[in-house]
């Protein structure tokens, strides 16, 4: 009896743990999704996001399995008129400055905060190495 209910534990603990690693799986194909998505939108940005573009940012944007950072910067893009907001550059400098932030989101974020009208060509070339 003891033996079958060690049998129940180990499988019941495998399924938790499967369970787990699937669900971290699929946040981490999602990041990398929006940060893909984001830096297309990025390299094609002339003055402000397409509406189309605007669409798939809102998306990233609400969208509560992506990071707090690509949320910031899917919205920061959103808002892109020229350039980004003052308030926008602000939290976008937060992300960069951020430890715990990604290298991806950290380039995005610095991309973003620096481009007037559209990327430079040094700012483009970094952002087809995240797609």
């Amino acid at each position: 009896m003891k033996s079958n209910a060690v049998k129940m534990g180990a499988v019941v603990l495998g399924i938790a743990l499967f369970a787990g690693l699937s669900i971290a799986g699929t946040e981490m194909k999602t990041s990398i999704d929006a940060t893909q998505s984001i830096a297309t939108i990025m390299i094609s940005l002339n003055h402000f996001p397409s509406d189309a573009d605007k669409e798939a940012l809102m998306a990233i944007a609400n969208d509560s399995a992506n990071s707090k950072a690509i949320q910031t910067i899917a919205t920061a893009v959103h808002n892109f008129e020229h350039m980004v907001s003052a308030a926008d550059k602000e939290s976008l400098n937060m992300i960069i400055e951020d430890s715990s932030a990604t290298d991806a989101e950290k380039t995005l974020a610095s991309i973003a905060a620096g481009i007037s009208h559209t990327a430079s060509p040094d700012a483009k070339t970094k952002l087809a190495e995240l797609q």
